[in-house]
């Protein structure tokens, strides 16, 4: 990045990366690399939402963002169709998004990764999807989930002392006690997919990405691999029994199945999806519970630009089962799992 630029530097002080003096060597990153360094603070939700409008137009060359995928999410959903790029470090637990799009995992990999990104930027236009429900928008810049995963992100808010103790396993616990919950209540959730006949389900899942979360340093494959490029993969379930549970929760922690492999329907689409209960069902997005709604709707929001790091710093491609390859630069592996509905046209 040419000398002198401006950067803003979007940076949640409690992200769990934050806190142990992240933010200070970002900020020596970018100001070795010449750029005038503007920081904004987030306090509460939706500080990013607002940061980032305040952003466009503002005169500033590239935004930073540090922390978790929240802040990502709120930023990228303000940066909407701006052509600012953003660089998503990863300063959060779980980072799904910035390890996604190239970010190293650890801090020290990341940092350097920055600096080359700020030397030599590549940036990638990314398109995102909107959730629309309870009279409200969302950004998808990852997932959301009518149902088990909507549960389970409700579980987890609800029990932040499990969460930070027992991170992933707390995750788990959580999922599988949501799956029970959805098992005895049996809602029925009829989706169309891109205006095609609808089909019913006892819960839903969407990415916008691959993958769909990580366990650690393993990749979470349940979806239809897409990567950001103008789809979005969805997984309706079609029974929630104790078999399809454990097929679920036994793939997650082996890394080795995808729902359609476990009593669902997948696919992918272009246009757009529309869910709706026979009763009020958990929902999220971007791992932020958003209340209990009987329909949902989803469709294209718009493109961002994000800078990812060079190929060097990206580390090994995941070791999945066969079958399981991801799809990347917005291209289809070959041995990709065929939809069950695709769009028209």
């Amino acid at each position: 990045m040419t000398p002198g630029r401006r950067v803003a530097l979007v940076v949640n002080p409690v992200a769990t990366k934050v806190r142990g003096g992240l933010q200070e060597r970002v900020h020596a990153v970018l100001e070795a690399s010449g750029c005038s360094v503007e920081v904004a603070t987030t306090t509460a939700q939706g500080d990013g939402t607002r940061i980032g409008a305040e952003l466009r137009g503002s005169g500033v060359d590239a935004v930073v963002t540090l922390g978790g995928d929240g802040v990502v999410n709120e930023v990228l959903g303000a940066l909407l169709d701006s052509g600012l790029p953003v660089a998503t470090m990863p300063g959060g637990n779980a980072n799904v998004f910035a390890r996604a799009t190239g970010w190293p995992r650890g801090g020290s990999d990341a940092i350097e990764a920055l600096g080359a990104v700020m030397a030599e930027p590549e940036p990638r236009v990314l398109r995102m999807w909107r959730l629309r429900v309870g009279g409200v928008e969302r950004l998808i810049a990852l997932n959301a989930g009518m149902g088990i995963d909507g549960e389970t992100v409700e579980w987890v808010e609800t029990h932040p002392d499990l969460k930070r103790r027992f991170r992933h396993a707390a995750f788990l616990a959580a999922g599988m006690a949501a799956a029970r919950s959805v098992e005895r209540r049996k809602p029925r959730i009829l989706v169309s997919v891109d205006g095609g006949p609808e089909q019913e389900f006892r819960t839903l899942l969407l990415a916008a990405g691959w993958p769909y979360s990580y366990i650690g340093g393993r990749p979470v494959d349940l979806l239809p691999s897409v990567d950001f490029a103008g789809e979005i993969a969805w997984s309706g379930l079609l029974e929630i029994d104790a078999k399809t549970i454990a097929k679920v929760t036994g793939g997650i922690i082996l890394g080795a199945t995808r729902l359609s492999r476990s009593g669902a329907s997948s696919g992918t689409a272009r246009g757009r999806i529309t869910a709706t209960a026979d009763q009020p069902i958990a929902v999220q997005a971007d791992g932020e519970f958003l209340g209990t709604h009987d329909r949902i709707e989803i469709e294209p929001a718009g493109d961002v630009v994000v800078l990812t790091p060079p190929l060097k710093f990206r580390g090994p491609e995941p070791k999945l089962m066969p079958g399981n390859t991801p799809a990347r630069d917005g291209k289809e592996a070959d041995n990709r799992e065929q939809p069950t509905t695709r769009p028209e046209g």
